[in-house]
Protein backbone atom coordinates (compact mmCIF):
# COMPACT_ATOMS: atom_id res chain seq x y z
CA UNK A 1 0.00 0.00 0.00
CA UNK A 2 1.04 3.12 -1.44
CA UNK A 3 1.90 6.61 1.63
CA UNK A 4 -1.33 7.92 2.53
CA UNK A 5 0.28 11.81 1.45
CA UNK A 6 0.26 13.32 -1.54
CA UNK A 7 3.01 11.70 -4.17
CA UNK A 8 6.69 13.87 -3.92
CA UNK A 9 6.13 15.49 -7.20
CA UNK A 10 2.47 16.37 -6.50
CA UNK A 11 3.02 18.28 -3.61
CA UNK A 12 -0.30 20.41 -2.75
CA UNK A 13 0.19 24.14 -2.91
CA UNK A 14 -1.50 26.43 -1.12
CA UNK A 15 -2.76 29.94 -2.81
CA UNK A 16 -3.32 33.13 -1.65
CA UNK A 17 -6.52 34.35 -1.98
CA UNK A 18 -7.13 37.02 -4.49
CA UNK A 19 -7.09 40.40 -3.49
CA UNK A 20 -10.35 42.45 -2.85
CA UNK A 21 -10.20 45.92 -4.45
CA UNK A 22 -10.51 48.36 -1.83
CA UNK A 23 -13.08 51.30 -3.37
CA UNK A 24 -11.76 54.36 -3.38
CA UNK A 25 -13.49 57.16 -1.74
CA UNK A 26 -14.46 59.70 -4.47
CA UNK A 27 -13.91 63.49 -3.27
CA UNK A 28 -16.91 65.39 -3.01
CA UNK A 29 -17.00 68.79 -4.30
CA UNK A 30 -16.91 71.72 -1.59
CA UNK A 31 -19.62 74.83 -2.56
CA UNK A 32 -17.07 77.51 -2.92
CA UNK A 33 -20.21 79.87 -2.44
CA UNK A 34 -21.83 78.41 0.51
CA UNK A 35 -21.31 78.98 4.08
CA UNK A 36 -23.18 79.53 7.25
CA UNK A 37 -23.99 83.03 9.33
CA UNK A 38 -21.41 83.03 11.79
CA UNK A 39 -21.83 86.85 13.35
CA UNK A 40 -23.55 89.89 13.21
CA UNK A 41 -22.13 93.48 13.96
CA UNK A 42 -24.01 96.84 13.64
CA UNK A 43 -22.32 99.54 11.97
CA UNK A 44 -23.54 103.01 11.58
CA UNK A 45 -22.62 105.12 8.44
CA UNK A 46 -23.37 109.10 8.07
CA UNK A 47 -25.32 109.23 5.39
CA UNK A 48 -24.05 111.89 2.45
CA UNK A 49 -25.00 115.69 3.75
CA UNK A 50 -27.30 117.11 1.68
CA UNK A 51 -26.00 121.41 2.55
CA UNK A 52 -29.46 121.62 4.30
CA UNK A 53 -28.42 121.96 7.89
CA UNK A 54 -25.13 124.11 6.45
CA UNK A 55 -27.54 126.58 5.05
CA UNK A 56 -30.31 126.14 7.31
CA UNK A 57 -27.00 126.92 10.37
CA UNK A 58 -25.57 129.35 8.51
CA UNK A 59 -29.01 131.85 7.67
CA UNK A 60 -29.45 131.16 11.76
CA UNK A 61 -25.93 132.13 12.31
CA UNK A 62 -25.63 135.21 10.58
CA UNK A 63 -29.20 136.29 11.75
CA UNK A 64 -28.42 135.98 15.52
CA UNK A 65 -25.02 137.71 14.74
CA UNK A 66 -26.84 140.37 12.93
CA UNK A 67 -28.61 141.01 16.14
CA UNK A 68 -25.39 140.68 18.50
CA UNK A 69 -23.05 143.02 16.49
CA UNK A 70 -23.27 147.04 16.80
CA UNK A 71 -22.16 149.75 14.47
CA UNK A 72 -18.85 148.52 12.46
CA UNK A 73 -18.71 145.07 14.39
CA UNK A 74 -22.34 144.36 12.91
CA UNK A 75 -20.97 143.00 9.91
CA UNK A 76 -17.82 140.91 11.30
CA UNK A 77 -20.70 139.20 13.63
CA UNK A 78 -23.05 138.93 11.18
CA UNK A 79 -20.15 136.89 8.85
CA UNK A 80 -18.37 135.00 12.20
CA UNK A 81 -22.22 134.05 12.88
CA UNK A 82 -22.48 132.61 9.51
CA UNK A 83 -19.92 130.70 8.79
CA UNK A 84 -20.19 129.18 12.65
CA UNK A 85 -23.78 128.28 11.97
CA UNK A 86 -22.95 127.14 8.58
CA UNK A 87 -20.29 124.87 10.02
CA UNK A 88 -22.52 123.84 12.93
CA UNK A 89 -25.50 122.91 11.21
CA UNK A 90 -23.66 120.46 8.90
CA UNK A 91 -21.84 118.93 11.64
CA UNK A 92 -25.99 118.61 13.62
CA UNK A 93 -26.77 116.96 9.63
CA UNK A 94 -24.25 114.30 9.55
CA UNK A 95 -25.44 113.22 13.13
CA UNK A 96 -28.40 112.68 12.69
CA UNK A 97 -28.18 111.41 8.84
CA UNK A 98 -26.89 108.04 10.08
CA UNK A 99 -27.54 104.79 8.03
CA UNK A 100 -27.46 101.23 10.00
CA UNK A 101 -25.54 98.98 7.96
CA UNK A 102 -24.86 95.23 9.54
CA UNK A 103 -21.19 93.70 8.72
CA UNK A 104 -21.92 89.58 8.72
CA UNK A 105 -19.47 87.21 8.65
CA UNK A 106 -19.61 83.78 6.63
CA UNK A 107 -17.59 80.64 7.57
CA UNK A 108 -17.84 79.07 3.98
CA UNK A 109 -17.45 75.40 3.58
CA UNK A 110 -14.20 75.23 2.45
CA UNK A 111 -13.01 76.97 5.57
CA UNK A 112 -12.70 80.22 5.02
CA UNK A 113 -13.77 83.49 6.74
CA UNK A 114 -15.48 85.75 4.52
CA UNK A 115 -17.05 89.13 5.36
CA UNK A 116 -19.59 91.61 3.76
CA UNK A 117 -21.83 94.65 4.63
CA UNK A 118 -25.51 94.35 4.16
CA UNK A 119 -28.85 96.69 4.55
CA UNK A 120 -30.60 93.10 6.54
CA UNK A 121 -29.17 91.59 9.46
CA UNK A 122 -29.75 87.62 8.77
CA UNK A 123 -29.80 85.03 11.59
CA UNK A 124 -26.86 83.43 12.75
CA UNK A 125 -26.29 80.46 11.66
CA UNK A 126 -28.32 80.99 8.63
CA UNK A 127 -27.09 78.76 5.47
CA UNK A 128 -25.98 81.22 2.82
CA UNK A 129 -24.35 81.91 -0.73
CA UNK A 130 -21.90 84.70 -0.91
CA UNK A 131 -20.70 85.36 -4.56
CA UNK A 132 -18.56 88.24 -4.69
CA UNK A 133 -20.01 90.89 -1.77
CA UNK A 134 -23.74 89.48 -2.60
CA UNK A 135 -25.16 87.59 0.01
CA UNK A 136 -27.91 84.98 -0.46
CA UNK A 137 -30.51 82.96 1.32
CA UNK A 138 -29.51 79.24 0.66
CA UNK A 139 -32.73 78.23 0.30
CA UNK A 140 -33.79 81.64 -2.41
CA UNK A 141 -36.14 83.01 0.59
CA UNK A 142 -35.51 86.28 1.74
Amino acid sequence: MAGTGPAPGNAAVATAPEPVPVPVPVPVPVCTVCGRVESVRTVQHAAPATGVGAVAGGVLGGVLGNQIGHGGGRTAATVIGAVGGGYAGHTIEKRTRTETRYQVSVRMDDGRLRTVETRTAPPIGKPVTLQGQVLKPADGRV
